[in-house]
């Protein structure tokens, strides 16, 4: 029996002395960044629409429009001790819920058009910096194609609406 209870105590030591020890496993799923320390900051807000705007093409037409854009913006900063600078990624939602009217157009069965869309996009932006940039939502149940474009300014302290026109492409301006 003396030998059996000494047989079990070596094979248990052999079998946890073999296992990764995270300590001195380079790759461990603990680790994050071995050069840098991340703080993680979610920001959420809302850009009202309430306007005129333009199509932006010869034609000169303009529509109402009205709805709100929902966006979160997810932070990830990373701080590296051997520079000055602290760099950011933001994970940037955008969700666009509006109604597009013709303000010429007036009577039942004008009931406009819709526009909902989503877009997810990830961002580098410098702390204190900007990026600008430009996203398309097309316009539901129009047979020229229309598109809400909006060019958005992205801070580490939030998201802002610059500018917004409709485009139809191209091939279907008649």
């Amino acid at each position: 029996m003396r030998y059996l209870a000494f047989s079990l105590v070596v094979i248990s030591l052999i079998f946890y002395s073999c296992q990764d020890n995270t300590v001195t496993d380079p790759v461990s799923p603990n680790q994050i960044n071995k050069t840098g320390n991340f703080s993680e900051k979610t920001l959420k807000g809302s850009i009202p629409l309430d306007k005129i705007i333009y199509v932006s093409d010869t034609t000169k037409s303009n529509y109402q429009i009205n709805g709100k854009i929902n966006y979160s913006e997810e932070i990830f900063r990373n701080i590296i001790p051997s520079q000055t600078e602290v760099t950011g990624d933001i994970k940037l939602g955008i969700t666009v819920d509006a109604l597009l009217t013709d303000p010429r157009v007036v009577g039942p069965g004008t009931g406009g058009w819709k526009i909902s869309s989503e877009s997810e996009d990830v961002l580098y932006v410098r702390l204190g910096g900007t990026n600008v940039f430009e996203r398309s939502y097309p316009v539901m149940n129009r047979k020229d194609e229309m598109q809400l474009v909006c060019t958005f300014i992205i801070t580490t302290n939030g998201l802002s609406l610059d500018n917004m026109v409709l485009k139809i492409p191209n091939d279907q301006v008649k």
